[in-house]
């Protein structure tokens, strides 16, 4: 038996992940009326910020419609963070009162992260 070459199996086992990871986005698009396959759909269509495997071609709009098809808060987060960091196509950006109302009304620490992160920008970045 002839020892593979380590790029060799680097090379196969990326391709092997490539192609199980494609076909599990492929079924979820049967469930987008569930959020958690909402959210992972639409991260799949914004991977070059989440640093993921990059099987579906970075689409921003998808992305948003995904995560506007979740409905949930982390769906809601991930929407304004998509609208956040994407100027092109989202030119006007959230504002610290939506992150906040997404914190305070849902309860939902993560929120706060982009009201301050806005506020910085606002105070010392102009």
């Amino acid at each position: 038996m002839a020892l593979v070459p380590y790029e060799e199996m680097k090379k196969e086992q990326y391709n092997f992940f490539c192609h199980a990871y494609k076909e599990a986005l492929e079924e979820l698009h049967q469930y987008q009326d569930h959020p958690d396959a909402c959210y992972i759909l639409g991260n799949s269509y914004n991977s070059y910020r989440s640093g993921k495997i990059n099987i579906l071609k970075y689409n921003s709009v998808k992305a948003y419609d995904f995560f506007t098809k979740g409905k949930d808060v982390r769906n809601r987060l991930a929407e304004l963070e998509l609208k956040q960091n994407d100027i092109i196509d989202f030119p006007t950006s959230p504002t610290i009162e939506e992150y906040l109302t997404l914190a305070r009304e849902e309860h939902y620490g993560p929120a706060t992260h982009g009201a301050y992160y806005k506020y910085i920008k606002q105070k010392f970045l102009k």
